[in-house]
């Protein structure tokens, strides 16, 4: 790591340790927990981006991951608001970890090539929309699209550019025909006709935004034993249909977990669309992908409400399991879960546990409220479902955990709300 990443490290460095997380399942009035998890994911990931050994790299791919290590190192210090929006999104952020796993793996690896160039593309197409004091950066090999999710842009191009040159506030493409196209993030700009402009990241609600592309290289990688992946798929509805669905979910939440709405806005940058389903809901996070969820679209708001709670909780648990174990249990011990048909390694329980536990606080704030009245008989059953879930799931996990020094106030708080769900 040079000089230049050991000075951009410490001065986004977090000026405390990590604490024991007192509130990570359900939020207390005014806290912090997550935004301060946030401000140390951030580093974390510059941190592993700087330390990307490049030994394991093709010369070529290595001298472009240099170039644009050296320019995030240069940019902390002159424009350190252009590094954290680049670094926080996982567009980028998945790619560094997944890189991370690849580099390390015992043989070169020709992926580990590919996610570095991917990588690089990211980078320097993001911060050069941002006008970010990019200097000239010539890309001298095929490029086949360009895209970021934080600008909401897609160029496609139908035959591989020869060269790209990346500039602040533009990219200049040099094209098949020898044609030079300059972009400067212009909705209305006249493309030639084998560049196609497209805006697959249309605005949700607050950051989040629905996911018409996806470049999580192990969204097709599936733990569930009912999923095949998560390869994105509208199901034969429309956008608008996405996203009424899931602005209606979000109004859920803000209205009965307004802590969990306001730690949403924070995090959750993306969901991904993976198909309909009229009787079942599936969906899926990875622990490499902070700031993204995997969702299929249902006919019940309710459904689609506790699935994005869910799936968020996995989030956070995630973004905490990066910087502490929190079990010590082996990944080879596995257990019964309360929600999966095959036996679980403890984790998984908690990650159930952890995500339910807010869905309880849900149904019961839904059921004091008096909104749905009509249909408050099922309203209860659901919630005397969900409390059974977490009950079974807190006795398999709760005698057999055996926490870390941080996990154990994990462990406390979800004791405690385990319990105070124990009359229904």
């Amino acid at each position: 790591m040079t000089p230049l990443a050991q000075a951009a490290l410490r001065r986004f460095a977090p000026r405390t340790p990590l604490a024991a997380p007192q509130d990570l399942t359900l939020p207390s009035p005014g806290s912090t927990t997550v935004r301060d998890l946030v401000n140390r994911y951030i580093p974390a990931i510059l941190r592993d981006f700087f330390a990307l050994p490049l030994t394991r790299l093709s010369p070529a791919r290595a001298r472009e991951l240099a170039r644009l290590q050296q320019l995030v190192a240069e940019l902390s210090a002159s424009e350190p608001g252009a590094i954290v929006s680049l670094v926080r999104r996982p567009t980028f952020s998945v790619l560094v970890r997944c890189l991370t796993h690849e580099i390390a793996a015992p043989k070169p690896n020709p992926q580990a090539d590919k996610l570095a160039a991917e990588l690089v593309e990211q980078g320097l197409f993001d911060l050069a929309l941002m006008g970010a004091s990019v200097p000239e950066i010539v890309l001298d090999r095929p490029i086949t699209r360009l895209a970021s999710q934080v600008h909401d842009v897609t160029l496609e191009l139908d035959a591989p550019a020869m060269a790209a040159r990346f500039s602040s506030g533009s990219v200049e493409l040099t094209l098949t025909s020898g044609e030079r196209f300059t972009y400067r993030g212009d909705v209305d700009v006249e493309l030639p006709p084998s560049v196609r402009r497209e805006q697959p990241f249309p605005r949700l609600f607050a950051q989040t935004s629905l996911a018409l592309r996806d470049n999580n290289p192990l969204a097709l990688f599936e733990a569930h034993p009912d999923k095949d992946g998560n390869a994105i798929d509208l199901g034969g509805h429309s956008v608008d249909a996405w996203a009424s669905s899931l602005r209606g979910a979000f109004e859920l939440v803000e209205k009965f977990l307004p802590e969990i709405a306001d730690e949403m806005r924070l995090v959750l940058q993306q969901v991904v669309p993976v198909g309909y389903f009229d009787e079942r809901h599936l969906s899926a996070s990875y622990a490499e992908a902070i700031g993204t969820v995997y969702m299929s679209l249902h006919p019940n708001p309710l459904t689609m409400t506790e699935a994005l709670v869910h799936e968020f909780q996995h989030n956070k648990l995630n973004a905490f399991l990066y910087f502490d174990a929190v079990l010590t249990n082996r990944e080879d011990e596995l257990y019964a879960s309360p929600v999966r048909p095959d036996p679980r390694p403890l984790r998984g329980v908690l990650l159930a546990v952890h995500a339910f536990l807010p869905i309880a606080r849900f149904y019961e704030r839904l059921i004091a409220s008096g909104e749905l009245a009509s249909k408050d008989e099922d309203l209860r059953k659901r919630l005397k479902a969900i409390v059974e879930v977490n009950r079974e799931g807190c006795e398999v996990l709760l005698p057999n955990a055996r926490p870390t020094a941080l996990g154990r106030s994990l462990f406390a708080e979800i004791a405690r709300l385990n319990e105070e769900f124990a009359g229904y």
